[in-house]
């Protein structure tokens, strides 16, 4: 009975307004010794009495270490109280920031995050031992940039720069990005300086996002004492103490963990989005140039011949899947040719450059007239699938010989739900539901 008065005069205590409050939430971010020791020993007469009729005199900083062992009850109760005041101000400050609790996708990134590495531009270029080197000093914007003698005399290519491999971008537990050299071991590429420079500046970029994001929730006053706990003007004088760097550290630091891979999930494929949109743009941009250049050499050698124009459609429209860079793999890997023919394996990744040929030089008009052919034997159609532990996908290309159209269809699923198990690698719980888009381009 006395151990059980002792207990509600600590109760009591606690839960007065001027100390903890009812809830106890008052108190949030105080380490448990600390609470203990908001309440006066001699004024908590029942547990006086504990003490007393078990003959022990208990003196000093001694009285609190006993009665902590005597209210462990209360202090378990404190403690699930914490615990779900923490919980729930961590989930409000990330409805702010991320629109759910169950997602990031209301995440707000930096306009154009993921895609402004990427540059397009029309060069000059050379082919040696397979090998592709354009000259830089020669490069244009457009196809307008040129002169008749260039596009006869001139080996042009379009040049698309700053490619990034999203797919191959990961981060850890804590919502950091891997470093640049860490994403040139994962997708073996090599580099010139001047392209490190811009990935790493990219991916810079996104961490910041990351960081922004989780820095509005960690730094909400609730989820911030929660997590590194507080200290209290007047309450750093008990005597006799050895462990006082200890008194305030947080309760729950780990509570915004989850939340970390979820913003850094969220912010990724933002990302990956933002520069998948611009790189079909700019391949666009690439299959239209390619059909430009192939009317203008085509006028230059005073002829309409609707095949030429057939054949250069044929090789746009298949070769469009390399528009595809959402996966280092897939990217990297050269499509099969044995029944597309040696066009389609014209375009070329060279590290983070897509370098797609549209004239060979002076014998460029000769050798588009000589290809001049009916569509017997043609292959129209062309798919590439890959997958990632994260990311799948089914594309397809479809070229219409008579109306030189091009049908391209796109199906990307992206994974739902991440887990992130301790000591193993992430992987996909659920998978979304996949998304078709489709485009036609005209010749």
């Amino acid at each position: 009975m006395r151990v059980d008065s002792c207990t509600n005069e600590v109760k009591e205590c606690l839960q007065s307004d001027d100390r903890c409050g009812a809830d106890y939430t008052q108190c949030i971010g105080l380490d448990t010794d600390t609470i203990i020791r908001m309440c006066p020993y001699d004024k908590l007469v029942g547990c006086q009495k504990v003490y007393q009729e078990q003959g022990v005199d208990i003196t000093g900083q001694k009285v609190y270490d006993e009665l902590a062992t005597m209210v462990q009850g209360i202090m378990l109760n404190i403690d699930n109280n914490f615990l779900n005041q923490c919980q729930n101000a961590a989930n409000e400050a990330m409805i702010k920031v991320c629109g759910s609790t169950e997602d990031c996708n209301g995440i707000a990134v930096d306009e154009n995050i993921g895609a402004r590495s990427l540059e397009y531009k029309i060069c000059e270029y050379k082919s040696q031992d397979g090998e592709i080197a354009y000259n830089a000093a020669e490069c244009r914007v457009d196809v307008g940039g040129f002169s008749e003698k260039d596009l006869r005399e001139k080996a042009l290519a379009g040049v698309l720069t700053g490619l990034i491999f999203w797919d191959s971008v990961d981060f850890d537990e804590m919502g950091n990005l891997i470093s640049i050299d860490e994403y040139l071991e994962n997708t073996g590429l090599k580099m010139s300086e001047t392209d490190k420079t811009r990935t790493k500046s990219e991916l810079g970029l996104l961490q910041q996002s990351i960081n922004n994001a989780i820095q509005a929730i960690e730094s909400d006053a609730v989820v911030q004492f929660c997590m590194t706990g507080r200290k209290v003007q007047g309450m750093e004088s008990t005597k006799g103490r050895t462990d006082m760097d200890s008194r305030n550290a947080g309760r729950f630091p780990g509570l915004t963990g989850q939340m970390r891979l979820m913003i850094a999930t969220a912010a990724l494929q933002e990302a990956k989005a933002n520069y998948l949109e611009k790189y079909d743009a700019l391949y666009d941009k690439i299959i239209s140039d390619f059909s430009e250049v192939g009317k203008a050499v085509a006028e230059l050698a005073d002829t309409d011949n609707l095949n030429v124009r057939r054949k250069a459609g044929r090789v746009a429209c298949l070769n469009s899947l390399w528009g595809f860079a959402g996966s280092s793999q897939s990217a990297m890997q050269s499509l099969d040719t044995s029944s597309v023919g040696q066009e389609i394996g014209a375009a070329k990744y060279n590290g983070t450059e897509l370098i797609t040929p549209y004239t060979s030089g002076a014998n460029a008009l000769t050798q588009l007239q000589a290809n001049a052919v009916g569509v017997a034997g043609k292959r129209m159609t062309n798919a590439v699938a890959w997958s990632t532990w994260n990311s799948k996908y089914d594309n397809t290309a479809t070229y219409d010989w008579e109306n030189l159209s091009c049908r391209v269809c796109k199906t990307t699923t992206n994974c739902a739900t991440t887990r992130h198990p301790w000591f193993h690698r992430k992987y996909c719980d659920r998978w979304g539901e996949p998304q078709t888009s489709c485009k036609d381009l005209q010749y």
